[in-house]
């Protein structure tokens, strides 16, 4: 029979150990989601500014947000297209969970209008999804989220060390399934002045398109450029033009 191991090297092994389930107890423990900011952006199509969007998260008290985008066209391109995209999202966290409430599209100005809704309903495990004068349903999981809110979960996530990350998204009455990867970093020039940034590339099977977010580390992995191609080769760039309400 093997003798018990010595007091000192059991100190040893303890002392070895420690730090690792310290590592271990940090890391169970995800990074909180961001809780209010105001940001605004441009949107440059080569060097012409095309647009301007804001993003705004709000608290409405008893663990809900509320998180819109609005979107203009500006310019010249405005007397052509005098488009307007508002997307909202409320949302609630449970157990460091988030839960999509309501989802809201609405494209106005122009011919080309559009309002779409989703209401998630989590105790019966749906999403109903309204179009025009249509409703259906799907089953959607916990883990599951809507087109704006994942953005939410890509900085806590970057903050947490994940650098490989997989969406579920209830949208248009079924579920895709985003897939982003940091590709780099990079020190980016802009008008917040330079900030160090992941760069970040949603993953598609066809490469037709290709869209990449720059998420500034200093700002909890705020997305401060967000660059895209279209299927046509058109590229677009939406730029940060000023931040509020991180530190």
């Amino acid at each position: 029979m093997h003798s018990a191991l010595p007091q000192y090297l059991l100190n040893a092994i303890t002392r070895l150990l420690c730090p690792l389930w310290l590592l271990w107890g940090m890391q169970a423990i995800a990074a909180p989601l961001p809780s209010a900011f105001n940001a605004h952006f441009e949107l440059y199509s080569g060097d012409l500014r095309v647009g301007e969007t804001t993003w705004t998260l709000e608290a409405l008290g008893d663990d809900r947000h509320v998180y819109r985008s609005l979107s203009n066209a500006t310019g010249l391109v405005s007397l052509f297209s005098p488009r307007k995209v508002l997307e909202q999202s409320e949302w609630r966290e449970k157990d460091g969970v988030l839960l999509p409430l309501a989802y809201s599209y609405k494209r106005s100005g122009g011919s080309r209008k559009r309002h779409m809704e989703i209401a998630f309903d989590w105790k019966e495990g749906v999403a109903s999804h309204t179009f025009r004068a249509d409703t259906w349903h799907m089953p959607v999981q916990k883990g599951t989220v809507d087109k704006l809110s994942y953005l939410l979960l890509m900085m806590r996530d970057l903050a947490d060390g994940k650098r490989e990350m997989h969406y579920p998204i209830a949208d248009g009455g079924r579920l895709k399934r985003y897939h982003l990867k940091v590709i780099g970093e990079e020190l980016l020039e802009t008008a917040l002045g330079p900030l160090q940034t992941l760069k970040v590339q949603r993953l598609r099977e066809s490469d037709k398109r290709n869209t990449v977010v720059w998420c500034a580390i200093h700002y909890g992995y705020f997305p401060v450029q967000i660059g895209h191609r279209e299927k046509d080769g058109t590229d677009v760039v939406l730029r940060i033009k000023s931040l509020e309400g991180l530190p």
